[in-house]
């Protein structure tokens, strides 16, 4: 379950829960990114100050030395592919994970990973949460073209290539 809060263009609220594992995560824009595991536990009493005060802050990891890369495997499309080279190139060995479209963007915010290439077609309603996520876990989503952060709202719901990055 994927949900954003847009204000003028800019994801400012998200809420990415994902049931199978009981995992919540959430973000208010100047407020931080949290995870919460369990999150069924704590969701009677349901308060952004409580469920802060049970969840974790993040990023959670912010020395990982080994440079990890999200990408889908059943999205990866040829531009990923030498996309990625050339981080292998500039990195040596890296990591390569692959999750679910919102769950890549959770990784950039908690740090397990440094980079999302996404370059192939993605609409709004995929990762305006994920990305309010990265956001208020000090981490971008720009656009793979002219490296400005992605906006919604727009008329065509469809995203350009995009680049996640961690703090």
């Amino acid at each position: 379950m994927n949900i954003a809060l847009v204000k003028h263009g800019v994801p400012i609220l998200g809420v990415i829960y994902v049931p199978v594992f009981d995992l919540l995560y959430f973000s208010l824009l100047g407020e931080g990114a949290y995870k919460l595991e369990q999150a069924g536990t704590v969701i009677d009493n349901f308060s952004f100050d409580s469920l802060k005060s049970a969840s974790m802050r993040m990023p959670l990891f912010t020395n990982k030395t080994t440079y990890t890369v999200v990408a889908s495997k059943s999205h990866l499309s040829e531009e990923t592919k030498l996309y990625i080279d050339q981080l292998k190139a500039n990195h040596g060995d890296l990591l390569f994970n692959s999750k679910g479209s919102s769950l890549k963007l959770c990784l950039i915010a908690e740090g397990d990973a440094h980079i999302y290439p996404r370059l192939s077609p993605t609409s709004e309603w995929d990762i305006a949460a994920g990305h309010a996520i990265v956001l208020a876990a000090g981490g971008t989503v720009e656009n793979f073209h002219t490296k400005e952060s992605l906006l919604y709202n727009k008329e065509d719901l469809l995203n350009p290539w995009f680049i996640a990055k961690g703090c």
